[in-house]
Parts: structure tokens; sequence; C-alpha cells
């Protein structure tokens, strides 16, 4: 009886063939909810939310900065950082739109806060109802009394997507980088995610 011999192979590394988006969170719940909700087999998508309260821009950098050494990220991999203009000045929003730049990432901001995305979601073109974050997550629950920033379904948001995009995309025609009104650029996200 013969034995078997070795011919040689050696097992490579897992093949990814989905394109992955690497999406780096202000928030530690809301955003981690919706984004894991649109997967596909075409892309992958991971979300890093912030942890522990460290929310600031310097920090969800830092997190991107982490992440991407930790992952295998092709060409055609997306890092998106995801935040809020709320409590961030002018200075520190330019300061982390040319970090992005710098290293290739993504930024996708939303004014006031990340609900005003959702917000888009179901805005029929009234009047935006209030002046801050308190009244669009307001708004979230009286049209969805189901709805709580740390637990709700994203599938409730997915059908309207493409409405979305349309009402922010339509919201910022200078195309800035970021808004400086009432507004949010995580529509570019979704232009990229095709």
């Amino acid at each position: 009886m013969s034995k078997r011999r070795n011919r040689g192979y050696k097992k490579g590394a897992p093949y990814r063939d989905a394109r992955l988006f690497l999406i780096v969170t202000e928030g530690e719940i809301s955003e981690k909810i919706y984004f894991e909700g649109l997967g596909s087999s075409r892309v992958k998508i991971k979300v890093i939310p912030s942890t522990g309260g460290r929310s600031a821009p310097n920090h969800i950098i830092e997190n991107a900065h982490i992440s991407v050494k930790a992952l295998d990220l092709k060409s055609d991999d997306s890092v998106w950082l995801v935040i809020d203009t709320d409590r961030w000045e002018n200075r520190m929003m330019a300061s982390v739109a040319r970090l992005c730049e710098s290293k290739g990432y993504h930024l996708a901001v939303s004014n006031p806060c990340f609900e005003f995305w959702l917000f888009l979601h179901l805005y029929n073109g009234d009047a935006i109802p209030g002046e801050d974050c308190r009244s669009i997550k307001s708004f979230l629950r009286q049209q969805i009394p189901e709805y709580s920033p740390t637990n709700f379904d994203p599938n409730i948001f997915i059908p309207s997507l493409s409405l979305a995009v349309a009402k922010a995309k339509q919201m910022d025609p200078r195309n800035e980088r970021w808004p400086t009104n009432f507004g949010s650029t995580i529509y570019r996200l979704f232009e990229e995610l095709g």
C-alpha cells in the first residue's frame, strides 16, 4: 500500500468576494442598528460604533485607524465616518474633513444628528419639526410609536431609502463637505453603495 504524498498544497487566505464598507460611527447604538440592517451579497458592511461615550470626532478617526489596521482592506473597499454636527464647531468639522481626505476616508455628516437621516425616510416636504435633535426624535416617535433610538427595526426605514437619498441630495445643492443647516450627507454613502 502506497502512502499519500503532500503535493505542496498550501491553504491560502480566505477569499472575500464582497466589497467591504467600513462604517465608523459617532453613535453607539442607532447607527449600528440601521447600517447593519443593510447588508447584501455584493457588499459587506462592518459597523464600528463609538464606545464608552468616546464620540468626539478625534476618537472616531482613531477608531477608524485602528479598524483599518486590523482589517485586510482591498483597493475597492471603502471607509466612512458617520458623525453629527450637534456639538461640534465648524473648526472641528473642517479638521475632521481634512484628516479624512488625507487618509482616503469618506465623511458622512448629519445636522443636527443621525436621527435627521432617519427623519428623511419619512419626511413629506412639510416644515421640518423644530430646530434641534430632540424635535427630530420626537417626530420619529410620533410617526413610529415603537421607535426608540436604542431599539428599532431598521426595516421600517429601508423601503423609503431612495426617497431619503433624493431628499438629502436636494438639500445639498452645493455639495458641501457637511451640512451647515438641516441636512445629511449620508446619501453619498448610499450613492457609492449603489
